[in-house]
């Protein structure tokens, strides 16, 4: 009986352990940045908001996928900057504010990577980089997980 109950818990304990996906380690762009220097290695950028609706459904749903967490966790850098903070980031050697005012006013750093041409800004924003932080994928709308994923592992 004892012995049944060691391989019960031995069980348990590893299946619970191999259920477990790895988690996204979001990373500010300092330490980005300290990260790149170190080692070179693609890196994933997703621009929010707080009021976006799509935004929200994307952290519910594709970024609580495991596979897209062990793609995210295990190839990529993972950057997530809200679009409106206000805080000042250093980034290569430049100091990037939000300048704007107003009831929408997005950080500039969000601008300068996340904007297209001739339409304005608007979340999500989801940029691929690769191991040199050249612009490989830019997506500016909602993704599944599968359609996350599908862009993860190209």
């Amino acid at each position: 009986m004892k012995k049944g109950l060691i391989y019960f818990c031995l069980f348990i304990s590893f299946a619970s352990q191999a259920q477990e996906a790895k988690e996204i380690s979001w990373l500010t762009f300092e330490e980005l940045e300290v990260k790149l220097n170190e080692k070179p290695q693609k890196t994933f950028i997703y621009f929010f908001t707080d009021w976006c609706m799509y935004c929200k459904k994307m952290d519910w749903n594709a970024f609580k996928n495991e596979a897209v967490k062990n793609q995210l966790a295990e190839k990529y850098y993972a950057v997530k900057l809200n679009a409106e903070t206000k805080e000042p980031i250093l980034f290569d050697g430049q100091i990037f504010k939000n300048k704007n005012e107003g009831r929408i006013a997005y950080h500039e750093l969000a601008l300068l990577l996340g904007s297209r041409k001739n339409k304005a800004f608007s979340v999500p924003v989801i940029l691929v980089l690769d191991e040199n932080f050249k612009v490989e994928k830019r997506i500016f709308h909602y993704l599944t997980s599968k359609d996350l994923l599908a862009l993860l592992t190209d």
